[in-house]
């Protein structure tokens, strides 16, 4: 089957397929209905990575595959950016994880875009805010969630660019996905 895909593709590199075949442990001769949904999602990434692309689009590739896998999937797409060049767009619902490779995040509520920005931007901007009883929210502040502490009030709060205050701590892309969703 890579000996057929990779004749659509002109930049297709048969040894590259080779090795990642080897790499996620798949028998090349065997026939792809008889492969589980594990190695069907091995097979997909060697199809995606085998060529050199100007730009990778790969869409939940991290879904389905046991924590082992997944994280030598993370390991092979940090690799592969480094070695590959090009532009990797990823859809995901495994954010944490993906932090480790993302340089830039969009994150979608509704099919709307909620939060869009570099990783650092966005963990500049969102996090949470402690406050003592009766202190006011910071101005450039928007306050996202809030909850009591005893008599304080902890706030998850979007701060805007030029506003001076500090978080107390930064949202994880995942914390920011499941505020925003």
């Amino acid at each position: 089957f890579l000996d057929y895909a990779g004749a659509f593709y002109p930049s297709w590199d048969p040894e590259e397929a080779k090795r990642l075949t080897a790499k996620f442990g798949l028998d090349p001769k065997a026939k792809i209905s008889t492969l589980n949904r594990g190695a069907r999602r091995k097979l997909s990434l060697i199809l995606a990575m085998a060529h050199q692309a100007e730009l990778y689009l790969l869409d939940e590739p991290l879904s389905g595959l046991d924590p082992i896998f997944r994280e030598e999937i993370l390991l092979h797409l940090i690799e592969a950016i480094q070695e590959k060049g090009g532009t990797f767009l990823i859809a995901s619902h495994f954010a944490e994880e993906l932090e480790a490779v993302a340089t830039h995040a969009l994150l979608l509520k509704g099919g709307r875009v909620a939060a869009a920005g570099s990783v650092d931007s966005l963990k500049a901007a969102y996090g949470e805010l402690r406050l003592k009883a009766g202190e006011a929210v910071p101005p450039g502040v928007e306050v996202l969630k809030e909850a009591a502490l005893g008599e304080d009030r902890l706030l998850v709060v979007r701060k805007q660019a030029d506003c001076p205050a500090r978080l107390d701590n930064a949202l994880t892309l995942t914390e920011l996905f499941k505020v925003l969703a």
